[in-house]
């Protein structure tokens, strides 16, 4: 039988005040503890990773908190080995 460890402890992200929780995780690992294998899950958020709605903390997430992250563990990311850049998205008809 696997061992199962009573607590665990983690943070997000983001999180957005209106209650969404965002993980980017790259193995799943944080993700996966979260709903597996504790009996009781603390998350621990820093006031950084708070964001006003859904969307700014999905972006906090994407641009800030995963290239730190991948950068951290000497991932082979494109946001690492390049720098990080932004997607710019046109609502009209460009080119042929």
């Amino acid at each position: 039988m696997p061992l199962i460890t009573q607590q665990y402890i983690f943070s997000v992200n983001g999180l957005a005040e209106t209650g969404e929780i965002i993980n980017i995780d790259g193995n799943c690992n944080r993700v996966a503890s979260i709903f597996y294998g504790h009996k009781k899950v603390y998350l621990v958020i820093g006031k950084n990773k708070s964001e006003k709605d859904y969307d700014s903390a999905l972006y906090r997430a994407r641009n800030v908190a995963s290239p730190l992250n991948a950068k951290r563990v000497g991932a082979k990311t494109p946001c690492v080995m390049k720098g990080e850049f932004e997607v710019l998205l046109v609502n009209e008809e460009l080119g042929d």
